[in-house]
């Protein structure tokens, strides 16, 4: 199962996705393929607006098979295009973990000092 976490506390923003959607076999995981797009799209996407100035320094960015994270801090300028860019790619994970809740999980956590917890229907089925 993938697991996919995004968090927003303040200006800054991360997700985390890590394991294997189990959809189908390595290389052929439509449902993984999915996820990675997502997950490679947000990195570009914050490697992009890092070279535009909206982030406060360079974004961190995993992508391994099974695990990937991209975590960034945005500028009083750029916060509205970092929480744009953050919120549609998880918009995106979150639609996937809907529509294939066996096989993705989506945790979302928004301003860690009110916690405001969000699981998709369905999506506690399997670990």
């Amino acid at each position: 199962m993938v697991t996919v976490e995004f968090t927003q506390s303040g200006k800054g923003f991360a997700l985390v996705v890590y394991g294997h959607a189990g959809a189908a076999q390595r290389g052929q995981d439509l449902v993984c393929c999915a996820a990675s797009t997502l997950i490679y799209t947000a990195a570009q996407c914050a490697l992009d607006l890092y070279g535009e100035g909206a982030l406060r320094q360079f974004p961190e960015i995993v992508t391994e098979s099974g695990d990937a994270q991209v975590a960034a801090v945005a500028t009083e300028e750029g916060i509205e295009q970092v929480q744009q860019m953050f919120r549609t790619v998880a918009t995106g994970l979150e639609m996937l973990a809907r529509q294939y809740s066996e096989n993705v999980h989506f945790v979302k956590r928004i301003n860690m000092a009110h916690p405001e917890q969000k699981e998709t229907p369905g999506a506690d089925k399997g670990g």
